[in-house]
C-alpha cells in the first residue's frame, strides 16, 4: 500500500514537473545535453525494437548496473547481456516499446531522467511461448564520456501492471 502511495506521488510530482516544461518547450531544446539524453532514450528504444543485442549494449557503460522489477540488482555489461540475450536458445522479440519522458535532470556530468515505458514483448523457447504487456516507471542515470556523449550507467524499472498472455 505504501508503495502504491509513493508510486502514486513519484507520477504527480513528475507529470507537475514535465508540464512546467513544456510551457518552455524551445528553452529545453536548446540544451545539447537535454537533446542528448532524449536522442539516446530514442535510440535505446529503436535498437530494442531492431532487436539488436550489439546496439542496446553499445549504449551502456562496462560497469553498467540495471535493476529489473522485484529482481536483484545485475551488474556489469557481461551480467547485463547474459540477462537480455541469453545463449540457450531462447527469443525475446519487442513488439512494441514506447518511452514517455516526465523528467531530465542534469548535474554536470551526471543526468537522470524518469518515465513511463510500455512495453509488449514475446518469449520463445522449443514449446514455451507466451507474450507479456507491460506498463511502468523508468528511472535511468547517464554518465558523460570523455569524448561528451552520454551512455546508461543505472537503470531501473518498477511494473505498475504486467499481463501475461499464453
Amino acid at each position: 500500500m505504501i508503495l502504491r502511495f509513493l508510486i502514486t506521488v513519484l507520477i504527480i510530482f513528475s507529470m507537475s514537473c514535465h508540464d512546467q516544461g513544456a510551457d518552455n518547450k524551445n528553452d529545453i531544446n536548446k540544451n545539447p545535453d537535454e537533446t542528448a539524453i532524449r536522442n539516446l532514450q530514442k535510440e535505446y528504444v529503436s535498437q530494442w525494437l531492431k532487436g539488436s543485442e550489439e546496439g542496446v549494449l553499445s549504449l551502456f557503460l562496462d560497469g553498467a548496473r540495471i535493476q529489473p522489477s522485484s529482481l536483484c540488482p545485475i551488474d556489469s555489461l557481461k551480467n547485463i547481456q547474459n540477462f537480455w540475450f541469453p545463449k540457450d536458445g531462447s527469443h525475446t522479440i519487442i513488439d512494441h516499446f514506447d518511452i514517455q519522458p516526465l523528467t531530465i535532470y542534469i548535474d554536470g556530468d551526471t543526468a537522470v531522467s524518469t518515465g513511463i515505458s510500455l512495453l509488449d514483448w514475446r518469449y520463445e523457447k522449443d514449446a514455451v511461448k507466451f507474450k507479456v504487456s507491460q506498463k511502468g516507471i523508468e528511472t535511468t542515470v547517464y554518465r558523460r564520456q570523455k569524448n561528451n556523449s552520454w551512455k546508461v550507467w543505472r537503470q531501473m524499472w518498477t511494473d505498475l501492471y504486467t499481463n501475461k498472455i499464453d
